[in-house]
């Protein structure tokens, strides 16, 4: 175990195991860790990623190790990895005259590079680098990581032929090194990856050719990780339909669907007008936004006598809802159609509209009144005015409509009322809420007796009269009256 110094403030430190000579060695590179579940960290170490335990995260890289002369495969976990194994600068440390080798998986819906080094060129003189069979020929690994065809490996840029970066994306690829040829079911040095026409396999066998010749024994490859990157394909369009927020990837294959927002509600404040007349009416519209629905813009049309389609107005993405006020002094006598169109963009060549109808009356022109619950339904006049609404009716978006209690699991709720009257809502008692507590029947604080029934004021009996006789339990007190004379 290496131990750690600090200058007195604390900042900054190296441990032991990096100062050699004075001068501090390669320092380790964290990995690159891309949309793993639950990991709270963008960087992790290649034994975390190995051994579970990436901060957050209950997911690892499939793995093993194993030994020479041993079936066992040995992995690592939370406590860390096997003691034989051999590591320097967060890479696994691999000798000719190792007596362990490793193996390294990916996984479906990953893509998980590893950095193979070697202090040899790799298909040159040192460590023999596998070949694979491509288009008929032999071509070399260290070929493939310079030919642009294979894009899951790549020559580390001025490594000189000894750092090939190779991507795993499936649970069929696996990298698996033992140059010492020393543990069984380990590849001495044996890559396989996705190559330009599929998989493809990258191998040296186990001969005495394959490995680290003479004094050579000592040179080491190491295996390190790049990035870890666990993929959800979909679409990440989050205005789209088919937008799910685990979604961190969107390849080509994926197309995102959009739904136009439809018209929701859309109504006009009156039914008609008199030409010329500084009249106007009020639009009342909103759209159905739900479920990622939007729209590009919103336009107001008219279609009459003077022409189809005439735009009054619009407005812009975002606007979902509005009232709006027009001025009908201009329009033409007879029918007029207004639309509310609604478009989007990302949709070319589809929209979603409602319509209303504007009759325009010719100047002079009587006007009736079309309200069946107005004082004046069916009478005529100019300005078409209806009156006071009936009794039992209130006048709300320009028509009387019907006042109830319409809270719904109320004892009076009436669900044909449009209105809301809190004061004709009322508990199974008939009690609205408005009565005493103590039973009074509001006459005063002594307005009753006990039993809430009212006291009746008796008068003083004239002289010679008999006074009034109270029945108590059904007999008459006659006698108590006799004595009273």
């Amino acid at each position: 175990m290496g131990f750690s110094v600090g200058d007195i403030f604390g900042k900054n430190f190296l441990s032991a195991d990096t100062i050699i000579g004075g001068k501090s060695k390669q320092e380790s590179f964290a990995a690159e860790i891309v949309g793993v579940p639950g990991a709270t960290v963008s960087n992790g170490t290649f034994k975390q990623a190995l051994g579970y335990s990436v901060p957050g995260s209950s997911y690892g890289i499939s793995h093993y190790f194993k030994k020479k002369g041993s079936s066992t495969k040995y992995v690592c976990t939370s406590s860390g990895c096997p003691s034989f194994t051999d590591w320097e600068n967060d890479r696994i440390k691999l000798l000719g005259a190792s007596d362990y080798g490793v193996n390294v998986n990916g996984a479906t819906g990953s893509e998980i590079t590893f950095r193979i080094e070697s202090q040899a060129v790799m298909g040159g003189s040192g460590h023999l680098g596998p070949v694979a069979t491509y288009d008929g020929n032999k071509i070399s690994l260290l070929s493939a990581a310079r030919n642009s065809a294979f894009t899951n490996i790549k020559e580390v840029s001025g490594s000189g032929g000894k750092k090939v970066d190779v991507t795993l994306t499936s649970g069929s690829h696996y990298i698996s090194l033992d140059p010492g040829a020393d543990a069984s079911g380990i590849g001495t040095f044996t890559v396989k990856f996705k190559g330009p026409k599929g998989d493809i396999k990258f191998e040296r066998d186990n001969s005495t050719d394959a490995r680290i010749s003479g004094s050579g024994k000592a040179t080491p490859m190491y295996l390190g990780l790049v990035k870890w990157a666990m993929y959800e394909d979909g679409c990440m369009d989050n205005e789209a339909y088919n937008y799910k927020s685990k979604y961190n990837r969107q390849p080509a294959s994926v197309t995102c669907t959009y739904k136009i927002a439809p018209v929701d509600t859309f109504t006009i404040s009156n039914s008609q007008v008199t030409q010329g007349a500084s009249d106007s009416v009020t639009f009342d519209w909103s759209l159905d936004t739900t479920d990622r629905k939007n729209a590009s813009s919103v336009k107001l049309l008219v279609s009459n006598s003077a022409g189809n389609d005439q735009e009054i107005t619009s407005w812009a993405k975002g606007v979902t809802a509005q009232t709006y006020t027009y001025n009908t002094s201009a329009l033409p006598v007879g029918t007029s159609t207004f639309t509310l169109l609604s478009t989007w963009d990302k949709v070319v060549g589809q929209e979603k509209k409602e319509t209303v109808t504007l009759k325009v009356n010719s100047p002079n022109t009587l006007l009736s009144c079309n309200d069946p619950n107005a004082s004046k339904y069916q009478e005529t006049s100019e300005t078409g005015d209806c009156g006071p609404c009936n009794d039992g009716f209130q006048k709300s978006d320009g028509l009387c409509q019907k006042v109830g209690c319409t809270t719904e699991g109320n004892y009076n709720y009436d669900e044909t009322a449009q209105v809301h009257d809190e004061s004709l809502c009322f508990d199974e008692n008939g009690d609205n809420g408005d009565n005493g507590d103590n039973g009074d029947n509001g006459e005063g604080e002594n307005g009753g007796d006990e039993t809430g029934d009212p006291l009746v004021a008796q008068e003083t009996p004239e002289e010679g009269s008999f006074p009034i006789i109270p029945v108590v339990g059904g007999l008459l007190l006659v006698g108590a009256l006799l004595l009273s004379r």
